[in-house]
């Protein structure tokens, strides 16, 4: 047996279903993805187009010294598409499928690390490798489409045929020289629009791009300011991450013959959570409840500012008294200013009036500027 396939081999019987290899060769879109930084698609994530990391983008090797090959992995997760709604009574906020698992970024390598002994037996001994999982300057698509694993659809994701695309990508460089598997030269999302159609921002771009300051996901996690309040109605009951177009993707609407390793969904958090009870979180027990878990990268101020948009959208009127609670005592200024704004969005008597008296005492200028075009709407 060749020796890509006796790895290919142990890999699969350790239960990761999306496998390939690649070469650290310059990626097939990397002149597109100049023209999308070029054009701002990126938005604010400036860490996208430093020079240093253009670079590591446009040649793969040099992030490991004598990489001669890249193996591929895909891991699916559990996803939402059949979840049941939330409760009729409260206010609910949804959580992207991928971010109610445990951190990928700390699963995926202790999970690869279990399987070096098996490929340095393979290798004869002599096998130096790096681990990657959304961790460095890589083109990750480019190289899983090189690799096999499917190609990128109109929506950003990597679809695979068997798979869809509820699924993390990892890659392990290494020293061994080995054969690049047959790649995907095309893809498969044909005519269909359903993601450019869904998309509650219009952010999907015809052109397989992404306008990332409009997207759901950038807003709720990348983005560390104000959500624009042209935008804030959009955000919808979404407080971390959107799965809208992937649960709209046809190749996500047929179920995997292969389920997601069992590490995903231990300690699997709900897809809803209880926001008036977010929205009383301390500091620490923000870090308690959520440390092992990707709603780490959005911080306290983020994860309750999101919050506190998708309590406005809901516009219960039983949010009042907490908005007001957050609004009065939240030490954060980016927390209070979206609060103002969800008060404003429900818009009682009783929303008008705690807007106006927090208007007299209201200490920062921007907090204040929200609390005006709140009471200038209702």
């Amino acid at each position: 047996m060749q020796v890509e396939d006796r790895i290919g081999a142990a890999i699969y019987n350790s239960g990761i279903p999306l496998f390939g290899i690649a070469k650290p060769v310059r990626p097939a879109h990397f002149d597109q993805y100049l023209a999308w930084l070029s054009a701002g698609g990126h938005a604010d994530m400036a860490y996208l187009s430093q020079p240093g990391a253009i670079s590591k983008r446009r040649d793969p090797s040099t992030l490991m010294e004598n990489v001669k090959s890249i193996l591929v992995f895909g891991f699916p997760y559990p996803h939402h598409l059949n979840e049941i709604p939330p409760p009729e009574h409260g206010a609910w906020g949804q959580l992207a499928s991928y971010s109610a698992c445990r951190d990928y970024h700390t699963l995926i390598p202790a999970l690869l690390e279990k399987i070096i002994p098996e490929l340095l037996d393979i290798s004869g001994g002599s096998f130096h490798y790096r681990i990657f999982t959304d961790s460095a300057p890589i083109l990750e698509r480019d190289i899983a489409q090189a690799a096999g694993l499917g190609w990128t659809g109109k929506n950003g994701c990597l679809i695979s045929p068997l798979h869809g695309s509820f699924f993390f990508l990892a890659e392990m460089f290494c020293d061994l020289d080995l054969q690049p598997s047959p790649g995907f030269n095309a893809g498969y999302c044909g005519s269909c629009r359903r993601c450019i159609e869904a998309c509650p921002t219009g952010c999907i771009q015809e052109n397989y791009t992404m306008d990332a300051g409009r997207c759901i996901s950038y807003l709720t996690i990348e983005n560390k300011g104000c959500i624009p309040p042209s935008l804030r109605d959009a955000v919808g009951s979404k407080v971390f991450g959107c799965d809208i177009c992937q649960q709209v993707c046809p190749w996500n609407q047929k179920p995997s013959n292969h389920l997601p390793l069992n590490e995903f969904s231990e300690e699997k958090l709900p897809a809803w959570i209880d926001l008036h009870q977010t929205i009383r979180l301390t500091q620490e027990q923000f870090k308690v409840k959520y440390k092992d878990y990707p709603v780490m990268r959005t911080k306290r101020s983020g994860f309750l500012r999101n919050a506190a948009v998708a309590i406005g959208n809901a516009c219960q009127p039983e949010s009042v008294f907490p908005l007001k609670t957050l609004l009065e005592n939240e030490p954060e200024i980016l927390v209070r200013s979206h609060a103002a704004w969800a008060l404003g969005k429900i818009a009682t008597r009783q929303a008008t009036e705690i807007l106006r008296q927090h208007q007299l005492v209201e200490p920062d200028a921007d907090v204040q500027e929200e609390i005006r075009l709140a009471l200038a709407r209702m």
